[in-house]
């Protein structure tokens, strides 16, 4: 597996068709028409398996839009290899907090991934990591 930076747009919209496929994904689009950058995980036949992608303010902060990965490569830690490589690229560009929404079925996954970050919980399903300051 690969992670890079921006994937192509054929990519993302061949990474969205399975999402429209998925029933009972939560989640509507991976885009959105401030999403700024995506950081995408790639296979090793080339193909985009995972993406998450970022809306940056003008300020330290960014929101962590959406994270997603396609149901057949769930379950082998590319979802936590993205998120690494995503607060690495965020930290590396002077945001000092993230943004996180948790939608669905996704609890599980994010109380995971946060342990060894502070966080600041505004309720069940909105949260913060604070990366640097």
């Amino acid at each position: 597996m690969k992670i890079i930076d921006n994937p192509s747009e054929q990519q993302l919209s061949k990474l969205q068709e399975i999402l429209d496929n998925e029933k009972n994904a939560w989640i509507v689009d991976i885009g959105g028409y401030l999403v700024s950058d995506y950081i995408a995980a790639i296979d090793d036949s080339g193909e985009l398996v995972g993406v998450a992608s970022i809306i940056m303010y003008e300020s330290e902060n960014a929101e962590l839009h959406k994270l997603y990965i396609a149901p057949a490569h769930r379950r082998r830690g590319i979802g936590h290899t993205l998120f690494e490589a995503t607060i690495d690229h965020l930290r590396t560009s002077g945001i000092r907090k993230i943004l996180i929404e948790v939608v669905g079925n996704s609890s599980q996954f994010w109380s995971t991934v946060v342990t060894p970050y502070k966080t600041h919980w505004y309720d069940d399903s909105k949260f913060e990591i604070i990366v640097s300051g």
